[in-house]
């Protein structure tokens, strides 16, 4: 060494075994890091933005949820009494009657019957509701008759848990009558933890079916009959599994002023007014939008179109003994047994892997592995930088090295019932630019599955709840389940289900809906346009008129005189029959008393209305409708119940040339709003900022700018910029508050009335 200088005993003293073993793992690190293929240093530019993001968030990380969570199964289900007395399944009385018809079962237009394990078989109306009081008031009804009102179908859910506890955890437990102990409260008054967390709570092997009515709702026979058959079905003959409840919106919203949080007499009186009857009182709960106001401070929009699963949030909150939330609706229909239906499709989405379950959801019942190149777009939490994930770390880290293994015999967080789009993708969802909370803004990768009847987890529901109150996190209905199931990494699925179309030989109609399928797609995640022929024709989907008129047609009633019977019912042996499948919507019709009653009414009001418009006075106010308000007995200063802030907006009078005052609102930006709560109210405040801009709203007719639809059309406004998109509505003469009568003239000049005091 003394060629290089470095022979004397001091330079020796570097190379001893300590500062060898420190090179040699700096060289390990070096390779780690820079040379291996997967390695930190070779991530690409958009993933290190991520990491650094997340190395940035100071927030306490969550729990991490195991990577395998297969639970064992339940011992066999003990007998429960049905609504008779007798133990279901030994009783004709009771029993739902299925049949196998020697024809060939129909073939679905999407989904299998055969790969989610539903039964074969047909069923008429009186087979399928005899048991629940459907035929009783005929002479010849064969079974033993029963006096609903006297009926408590919570009572007999919870003697049927007790009859099988022994097969559940120590942590399941009966559900409180509802009529002696409901646990909503107001936030500030509730007894209960503002936050609360997965690992907080064992599994008690238990699901919530709730359905979801409101007050006003008109039970019909039909209604009574599915919701008995649901909790017979679904609740007693699961032996204890499931528990149905009924979820009831007050509707405060319409002018409903009884405070049912003020008191417990209030609570009481808010039963009775919601009209429920006395058979389901005991699994009822009520909620209305002041409940979820206290509970989402930072969300302007609580009503069902938007937020739907706010009420199950807090059913989470609030009964964390069950383990997963089913949200169903009133306008659904099974025409087979409710409960093995739901078990169908739980055991399909446990048996499903985690693997491409995306891709499975994004299109209809086809093979995606190829498409896919034997990867996925959601291995682990999709990476949004405002949620910090609860899900499992996966197994391997490429998911081409895993054999579709993974959650194969878990829950599914989220179960959806019919397929998810992708929103990132070119579509006319109405609802596409409805998100906040995230920086991303509309780039957020979100996925929406209508409709949003849809099953979530305790764990899904909760980590919404908490984004919700301390975030403001939001999207739409329909993309919350699925979204937040992504975003956290938890396992989502879509059993698919068997769907039926009105066109079953529109071939072109099919490939619309199909666009290619999996081999057409350049990403494998769904066709590459999201948009799709309207679906009026199919038995589930969100718009389809197809499924009422199949149910009443079976029901024994024909919706439209001289129409043929929709093919996919049987006439047999003097009966109509229909296969084992769900349908909705199934809204009401009216009543024949009602249509009779509504067409004398019609044909008179015609002849009345033409006669009125001779006049001028009436032709102003048939064309303009400006006396139609919506607003009557409401002081539209009030913001807040248009969904807006008091200090966002500022209202103010223009005063146009020919003498009319106008009633103006200057509407702030959300952003804005949240940094300035105490904001000097201004109607040109927007002139300090350059970088503003200012949008002008003029309505359309009847109303005034406070009636209910137009505040949402506020918010989207300044949603694609919320802290600088300034809004400026106002009322036309002769509308609201506004002085003079509408006329073709005066309407221009309120227009430029207000363009000129926007620009100067």
């Amino acid at each position: 060494m003394d060629c290089f200088g470095l022979g004397g005993a001091r330079f020796r003293r570097l190379f001893t075994r300590q500062t060898l073993f420190i090179t040699l793992a700096i060289c390990i690190v070096y390779y780690l890091i820079f040379e291996l293929p997967d390695g930190p240093g070779h991530l690409a530019p958009q993933q290190w933005t991520k990491l650094q993001k997340d190395l940035a968030d100071m927030r306490d990380v969550p729990k991490r949820m195991p990577t395998h969570n297969v639970l064992p199964p339940l011992s066999d289900r003990v007998a429960c009494h049905g609504p008779r007395g007798h133990l279901l399944g030994q009783s004709r009385d009771d029993d739902l009657m299925e049949q196998e018809l020697d024809i060939l079962y129909p073939t679905p237009w999407a989904g299998s019957f055969e790969e989610m394990g539903i039964d074969l078989t047909w069923t008429s109306a009186e087979g399928r509701y005899g048991a629940y009081g459907m035929g009783e008031d005929q002479s010849d009804y064969s079974r033993k008759k029963v006096d609903w009102n006297k009926v408590d179908w919570g009572q007999l859910q919870n003697d049927c848990f007790e009859n099988n506890r022994h097969r559940f955890p120590i942590t399941a437990t009966r559900f409180d009558d509802t009529t002696e102990n409901h646990r909503f409260s107001l936030r500030h008054e509730t007894k209960f933890p503002d936050i609360r967390h997965w690992h907080e709570f064992e599994s008690s092997r238990r699901t919530a079916i709730v359905v979801r009515t409101w007050r006003g709702f008109d039970y019909r026979p039909e209604d009574l009959y599915f919701l008995r058959s649901l909790v017979a079905e679904a609740g007693l003959r699961s032996g204890g599994e499931h528990q149905v409840i009924l979820l009831v919106d007050m509707k405060d919203y319409e002018g409903y002023n009884n405070n049912i949080w003020e008191s417990e007499a209030a609570y009481q009186q808010g039963l009775e007014d919601a009209r429920v009857p006395p058979e389901f009182r005991s699994i009822t709960l009520l909620w209305d939008v002041r409940l979820l106001q206290s509970w989402y401070p930072k969300i302007e929009e609580h009503r069902t179109m938007w937020q739907v699963f706010q009420p199950m949030q807090l059913l989470a909150l609030y009964y964390p003994e069950f383990d997963h939330f089913w949200q169903l609706e009133m306008d659904m229909r099974f025409l087979g047994d409710a409960g093995k239906y739901l078990d169908r499709v739980t055991m399909s989405a446990r048996n499903e892997p985690r693997k491409q379950s995306l891709e499975r959801s994004s299109f209809w019942h086809m093979a995606v592995d190829k498409a896919n190149d034997g990867g996925t777009h959601a291995w682990g939490p999709m990476r949004v930088s405002e949620i910090l994930p609860i899900g499992p770390e996966p197994p391997v880290a490429d998911p081409r090295n895993e054999t579709f293994q993974w959650g194969v015999g878990e829950e599914a967080d989220a179960i959806t019932m019919s397929y998810c789009m992708d929103a990132n993708k070119p579509n006319k969802w109405l609802f596409r630019d409805w998100i906040y909370g995230l920086k991303t803004g509309v780039k957020t990768p979100r996925f929406y599955c209508p409709p949003a009847i849809q099953r979530a987890s305790r764990p899904l529901l909760l980590v919404i709840h908490q984004a919700q109150l301390e975030q403001g996190i939001r999207v739409p209905s329909e993309a919350t389940i699925p979204s937040f199931a992504l975003w956290h990494g938890l396992k989502l699925a879509f059993p698919q289900q068997p769907v039926f179309h009105r066109d079953r030989d529109d071939v072109e109609n099919r490939r619309k809906w199909w666009r290619g399928g999996p081999k057409a797609s350049t990403t494998g995640l769904g066709p590459d346009d999201s948009d799709h022929p309207r679906g009026p024709g199919l038995t589930f989907w969100w718009e389809s008129d197809w499924a009422k008129h199949i149910f009443y047609e079976w029901m024994g009633r024909k919706l439209e005189a001289g129409s043929p019977r929709p093919w996919l019912l049987e006439d047999r042996e003097g009966k109509i029959w229909a296969p084992n499948i769900i349908l909705h919507p199934v809204k009401h019709p009216l009543l024949r008393r009602e249509a009779v009653k509504t067409l004398g009414i019609g044909v008179v009001g015609h002849f009345f209305f033409l006669g009125l418009l001779t006049i001028p006075f009436f032709q102003d106010h048939a064309i303009y409708l400006h006396g139609v308000t919506l607003t009557w007995f409401k002081d539209v200063s009030v913001v807040e119940q248009w969904g807006l802030f008091q200090n966002q907006v500022t209202p103010f009078n223009l005063v146009t040339p020919d003498g009319e005052t106008l009633h103006a609102c200057h509407i702030l930006p959300l952003e804005l709003y949240r940094q300035h709560e105490e904001f000097i109210q201004h109607p040109k405040v927007w002139q300090n900022d350059p970088e503003a801009l200012l949008a002008l709203y003029l309505h359309g007719a009847k109303c005034t700018l406070g009636s209910g639809w137009r505040s949402p059309s506020y918010r989207t406004i300044y949603a694609g910029t919320p802290d600088q998109i300034h809004t400026i509505v106002i009322d036309y003469r002769g509308f609201g508050s506004s002085t003079g009568t509408p006329s073709k003239h005066g309407l221009r000049t309120d227009a430029i009335t207000l363009a000129e005091f926007a620009m100067h």
